[in-house]
C-alpha cells in the first residue's frame, strides 16, 4: 500500500498509524495526529488540501497535530487511522497457474 503524503504549510505530512496517539478537538475542531514524511518518500505527487492561505496547525511537545477538515475525504480514513469495511460483494477468484 502506498501511503498517502499531504502538503500542509509547505510540510510534507503522513498518517500516524499508531493507535496510542489519539485525536484531538480544540475550539470544536478535529485535529488528527501526522508525522513528518521521511526522506525516502517521494513527495512530488502530494495532495495539497483545496483551502485558501494557511493551515493553523497544533503542536504539542514533538507531535504535530493538522484539522481533519483539511483532509480530502477519500484520505480521511487513512489519516484517522480507522479501517474502512468492505461492502460483502462476492469476488470471483482468479488462479494463475505457473510453471506447474
Amino acid at each position: 500500500m502506498i501511503t498517502p503524503i499531504l502538503k500542509i504549510n509547505d510540510l510534507h505530512v503522513v498518517p500516524i498509524t499508531s493507535e496510542t496517539v489519539k485525536n484531538i478537538v480544540v475550539d470544536e475542531v478535529t485535529y488528527i495526529p501526522v508525522k513528518l514524511a521521511g526522506k525516502s518518500l517521494n513527495t512530488n505527487h502530494s495532495v495539497v488540501p483545496e483551502v485558501d492561505g494557511k493551515i493553523k496547525t497544533i503542536k504539542i511537545g514533538n507531535q504535530l497535530y493538522i484539522p481533519l477538515s483539511v483532509v480530502p475525504k477519500v484520505y480521511a480514513p487513512i489519516f484517522r487511522n480507522k479501517i474502512v469495511p468492505v461492502n460483502n460483494q462476492t469476488v470471483d477468484k482468479t488462479v494463475i497457474q505457473i510453471n506447474g
